[in-house]
């Protein structure tokens, strides 16, 4: 037999064999990870209403612990004591942290069977005991159910808040190019581009304001999450004005107003940058940036 086809069918019969090999135990690790996972936390024990992810977890007391983001983990870590009684999901059971290890404690009986045992013959009572939790059952269901809407508004911040982050960094770019070759096609697209995103760095500031109430943020990361809020109303209200002077700068034919225009332009750019920054620490963490 040649050389070059024996060589082949070699080669062939150990990657074959190789393959084959492998199989068992991927199948066998699949298995075992999909069974150790199958009955992992469903919420975030930081959060506790965000949707735990199997590829974010940890090890604590030899319990496997998934969370939301990278930045609950964190949280956990620094604190976990404050957090254990939030990892039983839907269960009704709580859980109590004695000398460093988990247990059960059996849920408090309701209130209304305690009533009706204590007072069996006051069947009013229980009557309107039971009618008014009824009815704190039905607000309670009112308040979730705005709070779930707001929770969803608010995310939509992220979406909307590269947009007027683009026209307020493109009406810049238009601007210094007007100034620079006194085409009109540049003026336009100013008067165009500025307008949208002022009214779009109000919306994407009141919609940041809406998330901020609802979503958790780590203790470390309060003080950066209050400039930013600060600093994303200053930049709406920054390009509102640049907005508002680039108009009348144009129908008053006045240079000051125009100066003032273009200074107010640059700082709702600045403005831009800084919270950008912020909102990127508060996604990434402090040290995103670290070398």
């Amino acid at each position: 037999m040649p050389l070059i086809p024996l060589r082949l069918l070699t080669f062939t019969a150990l990657l074959l064999g190789l393959i084959g090999s492998r199989l068992p135990a991927s199948a066998s690790s699949t298995e075992a990870t999909s069974g150790a996972r199958a009955n992992f936390n469903s919420y975030c024990p930081v959060t506790t209403d965000e949707r735990a992810k199997p590829q974010i977890w940890a090890m604590w007391q030899g319990q496997e612990i998934h969370f939301c983001c990278r930045k609950c983990r964190r949280e956990f870590a620094a604190k976990p004591d404050a957090y254990v009684a939030h990892l039983p999901s839907l269960s009704g059971t709580a859980v109590a942290q004695t000398a460093g290890q988990l247990t059960q404690v059996i849920p408090p009986t309701n209130t209304v069977r305690q009533m009706a045992k204590l007072n069996a013959s006051g069947t009013q009572t229980a009557a309107a005991s039971a009618a008014g939790a009824a009815h704190h059952h039905v607000e309670s269901a009112a308040v979730l159910l705005s709070k779930r809407v707001a929770t969803f508004i608010g995310k939509l911040h992220p979406v909307i808040v590269h947009f007027p982050i683009a026209l307020i960094l493109l009406a810049l770019l238009a601007e210094m190019l007007w100034w620079a070759t006194g085409q009109a096609m540049f003026d336009n697209a100013v008067r165009f581009v500025l307008p949208l995103g002022a009214a779009g760095a109000l919306v994407a500031a009141g919609l940041g304001w809406l998330d901020a109430m609802f979503v958790h943020t780590p203790s470390d990361m309060l003080h950066t999450l209050l400039i930013h809020r600060w600093l994303g109303i200053s930049t709406a209200l920054m390009a509102t004005v640049a907005a508002g002077l680039q108009l009348a700068a144009c129908r008053r034919t006045n240079g000051r107003l125009y100066w003032a225009y273009r200074l107010a332009l640059v700082a709702a750019a600045i403005l831009v940058g800084l919270t950008g920054h912020l909102g990127g620490m508060l996604i990434f963490g402090s040290d995103y940036f670290n070398y």
